[in-house]
């Protein structure tokens, strides 16, 4: 799902322009009402207390939570737009999947005392010398 959303936004240049807009809009849109909001919210507590807990405050903050990773969702996808377009401009291209898919699991062996150290991308194991 991930790499055909990235695909479709490195072929059309105007879609990711107009979801970069989108996204900033959103963006902003959810932390002024966020700020707005959790300042009310506080000022709730802070002037009755616990009591306000009974009325939905204490669930309204939980929102005010929800709604903050929510924008904070919209400006990481602000910012994938804005790279791709960058890059676009830059003149750089798109790194094909294939080019890098054997280097994933290359291993390279090398001799170390007595021992041969296997290493992976990954893992590193040690090995006795039986011969």
């Amino acid at each position: 799902m991930r790499t055909h959303l990235i695909d479709l936004l490195w072929k059309h240049r105007w879609l990711t322009f107009i979801l970069m807009g989108l996204f900033f809009l959103l963006f902003g849109a959810m932390t002024v009402n966020i700020f707005v909001l959790l300042k009310a919210n506080i000022d709730l507590f802070l002037d009755y207390g616990t009591m306000v807990i009974t009325d939905g405050a204490l669930l309204q903050l939980a929102e005010l939570t929800a709604y903050g990773y929510l924008s904070m969702l919209f400006y990481v996808l602000f910012k994938a737009c804005e790279h791709i377009l960058v890059a676009q401009l830059a003149g750089e291209r798109r790194a094909s999947p294939r080019r890098f898919a054997g280097r994933r699991n290359e291993r390279h062996t090398r001799r170390k005392g007595a021992a041969i150290v296997t290493t992976n991308r990954y893992v590193t194991r040690m090995k006795e010398d039986r011969s």
